[in-house]
C-alpha cells in the first residue's frame, strides 16, 4: 500500500505523509506547532506570576489593616466616671451623677414587671449649649441604664419628684431623676451618656452607680 501523502503547509506541494521536511520549499512543518506550544507555555507562565503578585499584595492590605482594628478598640478604654464625678464637655455641660436607689413600690398599672426599679438622681448645668428648637435637656432619651447582667433597662412609671427640664446657658437643673426597671437585682448600674453639642458632634461618656 502507499503512503499516505500530506499538502506543505507552505507551499502546498505533495509530499510523503511521514516527512517532516517539505521536498520543494525544504520547510520544517513541525515548526508551526512547536511555536504555538511555546506561546501557551509563555501565557500560562505570565498568568502563574501575576497570580502570584495578586495574592502578595492582597496579604500586605489584610497587614496593614490590622493596626486600623486595634486603634479602634482603644474607644473602651474611656474614663468611666464614678458617683458624684463631673463629666464635662467644654463650652457645653456639666453632668453628674448623684445616686441610684432602689425602691419596692411598684405600678399596679403597668403590665412591666421589672425584678428591680432604680430612680437614678442626676445634675445638669448648661456651659454653653445653644440649640435654635431648645436648651439643653438630659432625659431619658440620652441616658441608657444597665443592670448587672448587662441588660438594658427600660423607663418604668414610678414615683419621681423631680423631672428633667430645658435649661438656658448657665443654669442648670438640680436633682432630676429617672425611674428604671431591670431585668436583673443589681448592687451598681452602668449609665451609657450620649447626646451631641452645639457643632453637631456626638459627645459620650459612661458611668458606674452603686445602687442603695
Amino acid at each position: 500500500m502507499d503512503n499516505q501523502t500530506k499538502k506543505c503547509r507552505y507551499c502546498h506541494s505533495e509530499m510523503d505523509g511521514n516527512a517532516r521536511v517539505c521536498p520543494v520549499c525544504h520547510r520544517e512543518q513541525q515548526g508551526g506547532a512547536k511555536k504555538m506550544i511555546l506561546l501557551v507555555a509563555l501565557g500560562l507562565a505570565v498568568l502563574l506570576v501575576l497570580g502570584s503578585c495578586m495574592m502578595n499584595s492582597g496579604k500586605k492590605n489584610d497587614t496593614t489593616s490590622k493596626p486600623a482594628a486595634t486603634s479602634s478598640a482603644h474607644t473602651s478604654s474611656e474614663k468611666i466616671y464614678g458617683l458624684g464625678e463631673s463629666w464635662t464637655v467644654d463650652g457645653q455641660w456639666t453632668l453628674r451623677m448623684d445616686g441610684a436607689t432602689a425602691t419596692d413600690e411598684r405600678n399596679p398599672y403597668s403590665d412591666k414587671t421589672p425584678a428591680q426599679v432604680v430612680i437614678l438622681s442626676y445634675t445638669y448645668e448648661n456651659l454653653g449649649y445653644t440649640n435654635e428648637i431648645q436648651d439643653l435637656m438630659i432625659s431619658d432619651l440620652a441616658l441608657q441604664v444597665l443592670d448587672d447582667g448587662k441588660a438594658v433597662g427600660n423607663s418604668y412609671p414610678g414615683s419621681i419628684t423631680t423631672y428633667a427640664q430645658p435649661v438656658p446657658v448657665g443654669a442648670a437643673c438640680n436633682g432630676a431623676q429617672l425611674c428604671v426597671g431591670l431585668d436583673n437585682p443589681s448592687s451598681a448600674i452602668t449609665v451609657h451618656a450620649e447626646m451631641y453639642d452645639s457643632n453637631g458632634k456626638k459627645q459620650r461618656a459612661i458611668f458606674n452607680i452603686p445602687v442603695e
